[in-house]
């Protein structure tokens, strides 16, 4: 009792005295949000249990009556997956940190140090990239390495040309790729694709290491048959070979 209260003014609300602090609730559709749903398995099981108190707890339910009821784990789901539509259709926002000076004092502009932290962290550079929008970036030594796959004939030690190589060979506007001096930028879309060709091909890959594999096997099979047919030419031939 001493850690409820009920309000007076709106029937729908009630405090919870927390010890942190008050907390008022609405019992407006407090079941509902507050609900989970037992699973169909677990419903089975209990209405085939042999206590009697739970079988009864579970009636057998009309198959045209049963609901399909989703549970908070699938609203939360349902939830996360328009969250992240919504994050796909915005245009992010990035921070950088500037210290005017090192006495951490107000007012107090030092603009050598901030000219040299503007050059330092190339500011200028990610600016124009961002204002573009583009979320995604990765140096150009991981680019090569992830997507090397893409088109792997090059040799070369030189992560930049191995980028413009692997861009060379999709079927795509690789002008949406912007690189800078140190990474390689690109938008949601163009990763998706990226990440669709880096999958077809390690699939192609598959299958050819798959085929190798078997032609192998069926050389040393061949090999074995072959000597096998020498050995028993000869048998033949001296008489040496049993007769079944």
């Amino acid at each position: 009792k001493d850690a409820y209260k009920r309000s007076f003014k709106m029937k729908n609300i009630f405090t919870i005295m927390h010890f942190a602090g008050d907390v008022d609730y609405n019992i407006y559709k407090f079941i509902e949000k507050n609900k989970d749903q037992t699973s169909g398995n677990m419903k089975e099981v209990l209405k085939n249990s042999s206590n009697n108190l739970v079988q009864s707890l579970f009636p057998p339910e009309e198959s045209t009556k049963l609901k399909a009821i989703s549970s908070l784990a699938s609203q939360f789901r349902s939830q996360l997956n328009n969250l992240m539509s919504t994050l796909e259709d915005t245009n992010p926002y990035y921070i950088k940190c500037i210290k005017p000076n090192h006495k951490k004092s107000p007012d107090d502009f030092d603009p050598p140090l901030v000219l040299d932290q503007l050059k330092n962290t190339r500011i200028v550079e990610s600016l124009e990239i961002v204002q573009k929008g583009y979320p995604y970036r990765m140096t150009y030594a991981d680019f090569a390495g992830r997507y090397k796959v893409i088109n792997p004939n090059y040799k070369g030690n030189n992560a930049k040309k191995a980028c413009e190589l692997i861009l060379g060979k999709l079927n795509y506007d690789t002008s949406r790729f912007k690189q800078g001096h140190t990474f390689i930028h690109y938008r949601s879309d163009d990763n998706k694709f990226l990440e669709a060709q880096r999958n077809v091909n390690i699939d192609r890959l598959i299958t050819k290491v798959q085929n190798y594999r078997r032609m192998v096997n069926a050389k040393r099979l061949l090999k074995e048959l072959k000597k096998f047919k020498v050995i028993f030419n000869a048998a033949l031939a001296d008489g040496s070979l049993p007769v079944i």
